[in-house]
């Protein structure tokens, strides 16, 4: 994986010196490199890697040539490596900036956007991060709940994506499932929901 990971990173470093700052494809790369340092930081813990996608990310700024891949995927990296960076240092304020982010990408993105729906994912995963100022989750269900609700996307990636959120919940926030409080009531929708879409996915 790392083998890879190298050298793709090295192959799209080399992509990105060579086509002008307003090539279509410019913000392409520029996701992917920012990802392939995301994913090696990450399975590394190495802090450089995360500094230099954020930094990839934020010097790119957006590019009005690009047809081929917009700027939503890149302000999502940029949230997920904030998250990461946050968890490596303890730094609130990656915290924040992943929530800022986030929340501007949301109100900026319409229903029909093909990345809303990741971007509920996303928030619903932001919420759920342990230690932060915003840990909430009640927010988190509420936006899994949105995401389920998302008929522009198909069933199997909405029970797919609720699954893992799910799973994480229970790992990591067992005591809801016992607990008497009103979240246990948006569980149960979501459960309900996810239940209903099963017979909908196509084997």
């Amino acid at each position: 994986l790392m083998t890879c990971l190298e050298r793709a990173i090295a192959l799209l470093e080399n992509l990105l010196h060579s086509v002008p700052h307003d090539h279509p494809t410019q913000t392409r790369l520029v996701h992917d490199l920012a990802k392939a340092l995301f994913f090696r930081g990450r399975h590394l813990g190495c802090l450089a890697d995360i500094d230099r996608a954020i930094g990839v990310l934020e010097q790119a700024g957006p590019n009005p040539m690009n047809t081929f891949f917009d700027g939503a995927e890149c302000i999502r990296a940029l949230a997920a490596c904030s998250v990461v960076r946050f968890r490596q240092t303890g730094n609130k304020e990656d915290a924040l900036k992943a929530e800022e982010k986030l929340t501007e990408l949301l109100k900026q993105t319409s229903a029909e956007h093909r990345s809303y729906f990741d971007c509920l994912i996303d928030a619903s995963d932001l919420y759920l991060e342990r230690n932060t100022p915003y840990q909430d989750m009640c927010k988190a269900l509420q936006y899994l709940i949105c995401a389920l609700s998302e008929n522009n996307k198909d069933v199997r990636s909405r029970t797919n994506a609720a699954k893992r959120v799910l799973d994480a919940i229970k790992l990591h926030h067992p005591d809801i499932f016992t607990e008497n409080s009103p979240i246990q009531l948006q569980l149960l929708e979501v459960y309900s929901t996810f239940i209903a879409m099963l017979p909908r996915i196509a084997y």
